[in-house]
């Protein structure tokens, strides 16, 4: 533990317009690939939504095992305002111990619990800030 870290940067701005509540969207460009082994993975992102008229307001977004679903709660972040029109959030998390039996990607997915939501956005490209994800050997 604490000697080897695999990490992936990525400064791209991508999200998904008009995403429906409820559901996860996964954004293809931030996959990171685990090797074989134990991981501690996380996650630190910069997360946007707006929509067209003020009202509830919420983004999340989770590092899974899946690219359709949440996979560990400790690894989903997010904001939810009322009102607003439109709101940025970092989130910062770090899961349980995964174990990988053959190389695996994990993915980075997004959603709103809200309707009328125009765009979530993981903000990057000339922003400045950049998505980290991360997995730590675990023994």
């Amino acid at each position: 533990k604490d000697k080897w870290t695999v990490t992936v940067l990525n400064g791209t701005q991508t999200g998904q317009s008009s995403p429906a509540a409820n559901t996860w969207y996964n954004l293809p460009a931030f996959t990171i690939q685990a090797p074989t082994g134990q991981w501690i993975p996380s996650v630190s992102s910069n997360l946007y939504a707006d929509k067209a008229s003020a009202g509830p307001l919420s983004a999340r977004a989770t590092l899974s095992t899946t690219s359709t679903g949440e996979s560990d709660p400790a690894l989903t972040g997010g904001f939810s305002i009322n009102p607003a029109n439109s709101a940025a959030n970092q989130i910062t998390r770090s899961g349980s111990t995964i174990s990988v039996q053959a190389a695996q990607s994990l993915y980075l997915n997004v959603k709103t619990l809200d309707t009328s939501i125009v765009q979530i956005l993981v903000i990057g490209s000339g922003n400045g800030v950049m998505t980290q994800i991360s997995l730590e050997l675990a023994y």
